[in-house]
């Protein structure tokens, strides 16, 4: 459902822009999850849903955009490799946090996911690409 429309979207907002959308309203669904009750729940989770299901298609489309066609196939190759590793990653942070934060209860582990994506989208906000690479295309 979140990718119904994309590509009118990323040709009016451009796609660096959409991106930091997603991900900034994938930090505040996070963020939120704790407080809801359970038909709170659900709008957040639509939220949340869309918010990290747009960014895979938007940065597979960026990532094609930005290369030399000769080198698609091995910049797509290193892109899903470090989904892949990330996803590892993504694992091992709730555990960490965990073991830490015990006392603040499952609210830490949506809190340090909340804070990990916030951190990406510090780093996608600050490339250096144009906002509109590939316009036309998601």
């Amino acid at each position: 459902m979140s990718r119904l429309g994309l590509a009118r979207i990323v040709a009016r907002f451009g796609r660096r822009t959409l991106l930091v959308a997603a991900m900034l309203m994938g930090v505040a669904s996070l963020v939120a999850l704790p407080f809801a009750n359970q038909w709170g729940a659900i709008p957040v989770m639509i939220a949340l849903g869309i918010a990290l299901g747009l960014p895979q298609p938007l940065t597979m489309a960026w990532t094609t955009a930005i290369t030399p066609p000769a080198v698609h196939g091995a910049a797509l190759g290193l892109r899903l490799t470090a989904n892949r590793v990330l996803q590892v990653l993504k694992v091992l942070i709730p555990v960490s946090v965990g073991l830490v934060a015990g006392p603040f209860g499952l609210v830490a582990i949506f809190w340090s996911n909340a804070a990990v994506l916030a951190v990406g989208v510090a780093i996608v906000a600050s490339s250096r690409t144009s906002d509109r690479d590939g316009e036309g295309t998601a």
